[in-house]
This record gives C-alpha cells, sequence and structure tokens, in this order.
C-alpha cells in the first residue's frame, strides 16, 4: 500500500475499478440514458448463453395477454366476402416475430431529469425474472448490442428489425393494434403485411399499462421465409445474437450463491467481459453493490467495511453526570 493512502474499503482487492466504472461507479449516471440495457436471468441460462448467445422468443411467449393472445382485427372489405380468415392470416404473422426483452435506466422524474432509477436496481424484476433473486442481471453496451443484431438478423430476405422502448398504454385508442385492416381488392396475405409495415415500428412496441415498472427496450424480428425457430437446432436461422464483445457488467443477485460463482466467472470469461461483476445487497429501499475480488485464485465477495463506517455514530457526545454532592438529587422540599 501507498504510504499515506487509505486502506480499501473492500477486502480483497476488488477486481476492477467501481469508481471509474461506467455502470458501477457512484453517484448519477454518466452520458446518454440509453447507454445501457439489462437482461435478467437464472444463474442456470448464464453458460447456456455464453455458448449460444441470446435467443429471441416468440411472442406467444409474452407475459402481456395483449401479446401472446390472438387479436380479432377490425377489417375494411370491399366485397360480401368471408374474411375471418385475415385473423388466422394475421395471428400467424405475428407468431413469426421473435423479441429479445431488456430493462433499461430511466429518469424518476421526467421532468427534472436529475435522478435516474438504474435497470439493474429493480426488486420485482430479480425476483420475477432472475429466480427470486437467486439469478443475474447481464449489463449491456446498447450500442454494441444493437450492431451484433442487425449484424445476425438483418440480411433475412423479406424480414424486419425493430428495436426500441416499449411504450404503457391504457386507452384503445394509443394502441395502434386496433387500426383495422384494408382488404380492398387485394389479397388477404397483402393486406395484412401492409398493416404490419405501416403500423410495425409501434405495434410490436406497446404493452398493457401494467408492465411499466419494467422499462422495457426490446429487439424485435420478422422473418416471413424461414421462421425464427429458437427451439430447433437444425434451423439455420435460428434466432440466437452472439454476445462477444458486447457485456458491460454482470450483477448477482442478493441471494445468488457462492457455489454458483465459477459459472459467473467463466460467463464473463468466455465473452471477453472482464471482471466488472458485482452483487447487488439490499438495505430497505436501497440497493448496494459489493464488489468481487480475487482470493487464492478463486473469485469471492469482497468484505465490505463500508457497513462498518455506515453504522458508526457521529457527532456530539452527551457528557455523563459529574460525581459528587453537585450532582447529588435535590430532596423533597429545599
Amino acid at each position: 500500500m501507498i504510504r499515506g493512502m487509505p486502506p480499501s474499503l473492500y477486502e480483497p482487492e476488488p477486481l476492477f475499478d467501481m469508481a471509474s466504472h461506467p455502470v458501477f461507479k457512484p453517484g448519477a449516471l454518466d452520458g446518454s440514458i440509453d447507454r445501457f440495457i439489462y437482461h435478467y436471468t437464472r444463474w442456470e441460462t448464464l453458460l447456456d448463453i455464453a455458448q449460444n448467445g441470446l435467443k429471441l422468443n416468440s411472442l406467444d411467449r409474452m407475459n402481456d395477454p395483449r401479446e401472446s393472445k390472438e387479436w380479432f382485427l377490425g377489417i375494411t372489405s370491399g366485397t360480401d366476402d368471408d374474411t375471418s380468415g385475415v385473423w388466422r392470416i394475421a395471428h400467424h404473422y405475428r407468431k413469426l416475430v421473435r423479441a429479445a426483452t431488456f430493462c433499461s435506466d430511466e429518469h424518476i422524474d421526467e421532468e427534472e431529469r436529475k435522478s435516474v432509477r438504474r435497470g439493474y436496481a429493480r426488486p420485482r424484476m430479480w425476483a420475477q425474472y432472475a429466480g427470486n433473486h437467486t439469478g443475474v442481471c447481464v449489463v449491456f453496451d446498447r450500442a454494441l448490442l444493437s450492431e451484433r443484431v442487425a449484424d445476425t438478423l438483418s440480411e433475412r430476405p423479406g424480414g424486419w428489425l425493430v428495436s426500441g422502448r416499449v411504450s404503457y398504454v391504457t386507452d384503445q385508442k394509443d394502441d395502434p393494434a386496433y387500426q383495422g385492416i384494408q382488404v380492398i381488392s387485394i389479397p388477404a396475405e397483402e393486406a395484412v403485411s401492409r398493416f404490419y409495415d405501416r403500423h410495425r415500428d409501434r405495434i410490436f412496441l406497446v404493452k398493457q399499462t401494467d408492465w411499466r415498472d419494467e422499462a422495457e427496450f426490446r429487439f424485435l424480428a420478422y422473418d416471413p421465409v424461414a421462421p425464427l425457430d429458437a427451439d430447433d437446432p437444425t434451423d439455420e436461422h435460428s434466432a440466437f445474437v452472439p454476445l462477444n464483445g458486447c457485456v458491460a457488467g454482470l450483477v448477482l443477485g442478493t441471494d445468488f450463491s457462492t457455489a454458483h460463482i465459477p459459472a459467473a466467472r467463466e460467463f464473463m470469461r468466455a465473452l471477453d467481459a472482464g471482471g466488472a461483476v458485482v452483487q447487488c445487497m439490499w438495505d430497505r429501499l436501497s440497493a448496494r453493490l459489493i464488489p468481487l475480488g480475487d482470493d487464492n485464485g478463486r473469485w469471492v465477495v469482497c468484505r465490505d467495511h463500508h457497513a462498518v463506517a455506515a453504522h458508526l455514530t457521529f457527532g456530539p457526545v452527551r457528557p455523563k453526570p459529574r460525581e459528587g454532592p453537585e450532582s447529588a438529587p435535590i430532596a423533597a422540599g429545599e
């Protein structure tokens, strides 16, 4: 240790410098609030993600019934022909859309824009998607991941790729899916394609307002020629995106088992992500990040001396009563 320098607040020494890390350094988020996006998952999936990449799932596997259930869309037709088949075509189209979903940072007060709610500090996300705090939250550099998604999926003939933040609505008039499909002098398949082409930048980026706390960002891909079957290992167009060079950090849940730290280490090694790994600990409404360090070749959660300092009492100390006649109690009647 350099003479005159204060002792480290962590033991052993952290694997990386939290004070200068763009994701984990204390204080407000610097730069664009869209710089990072976050993916919550169980610890068991870490090595699968490192090896195979991030999987895009079909919309019928989403939690929001607006996305997973069939739509009975309005239809405008110039004839008396039966148009009920348009619904089935429209539903089949949506089954060929795949999504990769993430959480994002967001301003707590949109008008003031001073404080930021970080994407890795969402208790409900930890509970719902990360094994009730036993899993992880993977931090991605959004720009780098966007490039990787485009390189992997944008060359599909006749397909499209869309990304963006999700909007949360309650009123039907704010949902572009309530626009009608016009089947006038064109085949039903073409009418459905025109409908989605016209509204896709919004229609697949809307969810019910109950999900607004997720602050979701998503990538969406559509392929009409070769369906993106994420469960078919023989599909050369499988919907997996490699992640090398895209991971900016890894957050372990507060109940992440120390026995699973080797899986986290291998995940970061396989993706060339370094040692930017922290554990998220909770104290009432606050999330505290504790870095990992190297202990004789093993990665361990550092012992945190901040916690000791936080419980010290600073300020004036009330003096003890002086002993002797002056401090004796006054007798009744005196």
